[in-house]
């Protein structure tokens, strides 16, 4: 009821009740995580049928050099020392597993398969970044499954981390496309050198990056 000479006003209705966001925000959280926990379980299934085959247990041609190289490092006895035949990143990663956990063949495998299970996390994260969520899931879904990947991430090779690491670096190179910070930038950096320490022809990219970043206005 409303007074003489007065007109009553109705509030109009939120588009957005207060908390909506927090269900879709949670939901999305939860897919991601239904995400890590299907490539986890599918790799280290893998990894499991794996051991007992010669080719699993005996590290060869590549493997091997870094798994020797690891130790070498790991107990400070004749570590390689630069010219690097291959890129050290990747002996380090051994040797840092070796130290902690003693063997070098399992420890690497788990770290990996957890690894890998998390770049299709971060995979998700980009997809939905560029495409919108729908994108994002499919693409962290389909890594997830994907059995090369799968494959991979039980060797003991630098691929999985690479991969790890130019996801994270993608990710954070979308999250600045339109504006440069200081934060992005310095972390876009310590990716792109991390990655370089295990797969070095990645440096051939990096006039593309500079090319296509943005500029301060």
């Amino acid at each position: 009821m409303s007074l003489p000479g007065h007109t009553a006003t109705i509030p109009e209705a939120s588009e957005t009740p207060p908390g909506a966001s927090r269900p879709s925000r949670r939901g999305w959280v939860i897919a991601l995580a239904l995400i890590w926990l299907l490539a986890l379980g599918l790799r280290l299934g893998v990894m499991a049928q794996g051991h007992g085959l010669p080719e699993f247990d005996t590290p060869l041609l590549d493997a091997r050099y870094y798994v020797e190289s690891g130790l070498a490092i790991a107990s400070w006895e004749n570590p390689p020392a630069p010219p690097f035949f291959m890129s050290p990143g990747y002996a380090g990663f051994v040797a840092l597993m070796a130290r902690l956990f003693g063997d070098p063949l399992a420890s690497v495998r788990l770290a990996q398969v957890v690894i890998d299970a998390l770049t299709c996390v971060l995979t998700a994260l980009l997809g939905a970044a560029l495409f919108g969520r729908p994108a994002g899931l499919l693409a962290g879904i389909l890594l997830a499954v994907h059995g090369p990947m799968i494959l991979a991430s039980t060797r003991v090779l630098p691929e999985t981390l690479a991969t790890f690491l130019l996801a994270a670096l993608a990710l954070v190179l979308s999250r600045f496309r339109d504006r440069v910070t200081r934060t992005a930038s310095v972390a876009a950096g310590l990716l792109l050198g991390a990655v370089a320490l295990l797969r070095a022809n990645v440096i051939l990219f990096l006039p593309l990056l500079l090319a296509g970043a943005p500029r301060r206005p």
